[in-house]
């Protein structure tokens, strides 16, 4: 699975409180390579999957379907939590 950073007006659709459960590990915004649809992107919220265009339109729901993540994302510009982990290695 590869991580990627997208700034917050890629996808000027989707809400600021949305992206600020992805960036906080609460929802999934990925891409899926086994999915035949028109969507650019799938946003897991809980057991439903959402099919998003290429600018975060919802345009399909998808419900208990297993997606393979193969890209998964987070916006640079929206602030993410810091990691105990990451916090305590930087004082060591």
């Amino acid at each position: 699975m590869k991580f990627k950073h997208i700034h917050s007006n890629e996808l000027p659709n989707i809400d600021q409180y949305v992206k600020e459960c992805i960036n906080s590990g609460q929802w999934f915004l990925f891409k899926s390579p086994n999915r035949d649809t028109e969507a650019s992107y799938f946003l897991k919220v809980g057991k439903e999957i959402y099919g998003l265009d290429e600018s975060g339109n919802i345009l399909l729901s998808l419900q208990s379907e297993e997606l393979a993540m193969e890209e998964l994302f987070y916006f640079d510009d929206v602030p993410r939590p810091v990691s105990l982990s990451n916090q305590f290695v930087g004082n060591l």
